[in-house]
């Protein structure tokens, strides 16, 4: 039973690494495609980012919950505080620089543009000519703002 608290653990802190470094990217990004409007603190944020990575933030919220619930129910109450905030610290701090892809990486950024191609391409067969207009257009703004 002590497998389950270090298996779930390694499973969190990857997956919130890679989470983090995802939205990190995404918000760069969208800043950097409306940096000259300052009514858009976040930019263009909330259409460029794909929308598995919102289940995604909620997974990591709910994980991180159900990680604290497994670690005090397999571990005693001081010991499962110590990995809580080791986990949450230490191993989430060394995930995030050397085990995931870092933010801005080519690789999220290609999936980031992935997924925007993707959505065009539903827009344009469902006939939502105004969201697909609106996503070619954002498409032509990242691919100028990320030098392609």
């Amino acid at each position: 039973m002590i497998w389950a608290p270090i298996v779930l653990g390694a499973v969190i802190v990857l997956f919130s690494a890679y989470t983090r470094n995802m939205q990190e990217t995404t918000l760069a990004i969208g800043k950097k495609l409306a940096a000259e409007n300052p009514l858009l603190p976040t930019g263009m944020q909330d259409a460029i980012t794909p929308p598995w990575q919102t289940r995604n933030n909620i997974l990591v919220m709910v994980g991180w919950g159900v990680y604290a619930i497994v670690c005090f129910v397999t571990l005693t109450w001081y010991v499962a505080i110590l990995v809580l905030l080791l986990s949450f610290t230490v191993a989430l701090s060394i995930a995030t620089i050397l085990l995931v892809p870092r933010p801005m990486s080519p690789n999220l950024v290609a999936k980031i543009r992935q997924n925007m191609e993707i959505r065009l391409t539903g827009y344009k067969q469902t006939g939502d000519s105004p969201r697909a207009a609106a996503m070619q257009q954002v498409l032509r703004r990242f691919d100028a703002a990320m030098g392609k």
